[in-house]
């Protein structure tokens, strides 16, 4: 669903010796649109525990929002499904609105084992509503568990980039106060 510029053009390789090349495309002045399809599209956009980072060993309750965001109600009691460790909760939810959101107190708990885990909640997990959507039903986080922070991250190496100038590569001297930068990055390689 959007809505979409288009565009027509002939001779897109300029194969044909023309006059003119500049005139081979058209682009149409109103955009095309597609409406959304018609029907139930339920979707997780929130996952919350309490308490949020919990202590090893704690019970930690959930509470997952669940979106309609389709233009019809989802029509049936659906499953609402929690997996985070070795554990699985279901709760049944109630039909929900079209553009509504329910925030569905999830029944059972979960003990915080060491580490944290992942959290996946679903909505519709037994696949009783048939959605414009199938594939927009989950949504997963991670918990912390004890001290810390769940930061989202990402990991970049230096050789793996691209660079223009020197890629350094380290010495095997690797000492401190040794002049080779090189050996302080992460793989022993820093674009200079």
């Amino acid at each position: 669903m959007g809505s979409y510029s288009y565009t027509a053009t002939v001779d897109p390789a300029n194969q044909i010796v023309e006059q003119n090349n500049a005139n081979n495309s058209f682009t149409a002045p109103s955009p095309l649109v597609v409406a959304q399809a018609p029907g139930p599209d339920l979707q997780v956009t929130n996952i919350t525990s309490n308490p949020p980072n919990p202590a090893v060993g704690a019970s930690v309750t959930f509470t997952v929002a669940v979106n309609n965001r389709g233009t019809t109600a989802s029509g049936a009691t659906t499953v609402t499904r929690v997996v985070v460790g070795g554990t699985t909760l279901n709760t049944n939810t109630a039909s929900i609105a079209a553009g509504a959101t329910v925030n569905v107190a999830i029944t059972g708990s979960w003990t915080a084992t060491s580490g944290g885990a992942t959290i996946t909640a679903t909505a519709d997990a037994t696949n009783v509503v048939t959605e414009t959507n199938e594939t927009n039903n989950s949504l997963a986080r991670s918990i912390v568990v004890g001290r810390g922070a769940a930061v989202p991250y990402t990991e970049y190496e230096a050789e793996a980039a691209d660079y223009q100038g020197t890629l350094l590569v380290a010495d095997p001297l690797r000492t401190f106060g040794h002049t080779n930068f090189a050996t302080e990055s992460s793989g022993g390689s820093r674009c200079g």
